[in-house]
């Protein structure tokens, strides 16, 4: 059969492209390489980030918002008109917490609960609802498929699809790639060759946990972040993991390393008590090289899309309004209107990662890097004198350089060097 539209990859931006097209009147075909497409088996932190207070104003640059209304949470992008339902659990955050190897807390915000930083969802009840979406719509959904190479021909486009060792083409009017930070159709396509590498192997993995038991304050239902230097020069995040079908369970991500800071961390003097009635539930991984944020999303008669043109990632929000925008501009182009051209002019404006200061302000604002610095003790040190304020401690630590300065010269040397 031949399609209006084939898209690429079953994450939140290709379910909401796929959905949003067939709803709009396309005859529309999803290629997912996983057989089971709500599985998430990446990790992934399943966050959704209060505007001006969150993390994610460091990527989505239009206004996103969580509204309930019916009985019915949604996630919104008012200026694109997009609404996301969610029938899932949700556990909001007002807390984030940094701790030190021996457990000195520096808090992230006020104490006044007026606003979650962050509130975490289950990705798979999320992905659970955009599969019922599209399925309403008419989506042909292919799971346990993989897409590997994709083309541009007279009649529109075609791509080679793969299931165990039988291969076959795809034909359509016009493809969405939508197939993650590793994307074969990128590649594929050549359009990698015209970004640049965001330094190495970007890599992380993440344990789920049932029965852990951080034993600090819950006021605020906060998260965490442990810096134990000795162990990783990256952060170990800790928070809720809800999840529709089960209850109780906690994540730990784990970024630029792995099983050696996760054991490490458990036999911690601080930590090791947090373990003592937790049980593995599930394991992911994640790996892959960030590049710099394609200009161009466009080849042919493929729209590229989501994290497969971003720099980092675009969090699932970003996402689904990629894959809503992808999919109005598809239509449009197919209807001889500039939709690529108005997608490519949206996508431009819509994350902050295509400004062209973004990493130095990025570098700027995140701070002098504690755990690159310090040893143990000397992060304790630290965290110790900035547990009565407010904010990250790799920032707040400027504030206190005259005291490391007449008390450890040597660590306000190091500190400064930078």
């Amino acid at each position: 059969m031949t399609y209006d539209l084939i898209v690429i990859g079953g994450g939140p931006a290709g379910l909401m492209a796929a959905g949003t097209a067939a709803a709009d009147g396309l005859k529309v075909v999803l290629v997912e390489k996983k057989r089971q497409i709500t599985e998430v088996n990446r990790t992934c932190a399943q966050a959704f980030f209060s505007p001006g207070v969150g993390l994610g104003d460091r990527f989505y640059a239009e206004s996103v918002n969580l509204k309930k209304a019916g009985g019915v949470h949604y996630f919104c992008c008012p200026d694109i008109g997009m609404e996301v339902p969610y029938h899932g659990p949700l556990s909001p955050s007002y807390q984030l917490v940094y701790l030190s190897p021996s457990g000195h807390a520096v808090k992230r915000y006020p104490d006044d609960g007026a606003q979650p930083w962050a509130t975490i969802f289950s990705k798979k009840a999320l992905l659970a609802g955009l599969v019922s979406e599209a399925e309403e719509a008419g989506v042909d959904i292919m799971s346990g498929t993989a897409a590997f190479a994709a083309e541009s021909i007279s009649a529109g486009v075609r791509v080679l699809v793969r299931v165990g060792s039988r291969e076959w083409w795809l034909g359509a009017r016009a493809a969405i790639a939508a197939d993650g930070l590793n994307s074969a159709i990128v590649e594929c396509l050549g359009l990698n060759r015209y970004r640049g590498v965001l330094g190495g192997l970007s890599k992380g993995v993440q344990w789920v946990m049932e029965g852990m038991s951080p034993e600090v304050s819950q006021e605020g239902n906060p998260c965490f972040m442990i810096a134990v230097p000795s162990l990783s020069r990256g952060m170990v995040m800790i928070g809720p993991f809800p999840e529709p079908d089960r209850e109780g369970l906690t994540s730990l991500i784990v970024t630029s390393a792995g099983e050696e800071v996760f054991h490490g961390l458990k036999k911690l003097p601080r930590y090791s008590s947090w373990f003592r009635r937790a049980r593995l539930v599930k394991r992911t991984a994640y790996a892959g090289k960030p590049r710099t944020a394609m200009r161009q999303p466009v080849s042919g008669r493929v729209l590229v899309t989501g994290d497969a043109a971003a720099a980092f990632e675009t969090l699932v929000v970003g996402a689904l309004a990629c894959g809503y925008r992808a999919a109005k501009a598809t239509l449009r182009q197919l209807d001889g209107k500039p939709g690529y051209e108005e997608y490519t002019q949206w996508w431009l404006k819509a994350f902050h990662f295509h400004e062209t200061d973004y990493f130095k302000k990025l570098r700027e604002s995140s701070g002098i890097p504690l755990v690159a610095v310090c040893n143990d003790e000397e992060l304790d040190y630290l965290y110790l004198r900035l547990s009565d304020r407010r904010g990250d401690p790799a920032k707040l630590v400027r504030e206190i350089l005259d005291v490391v300065e007449d008390e450890r010269p040597e660590l306000h040397t190091r500190l400064t060097a930078g």
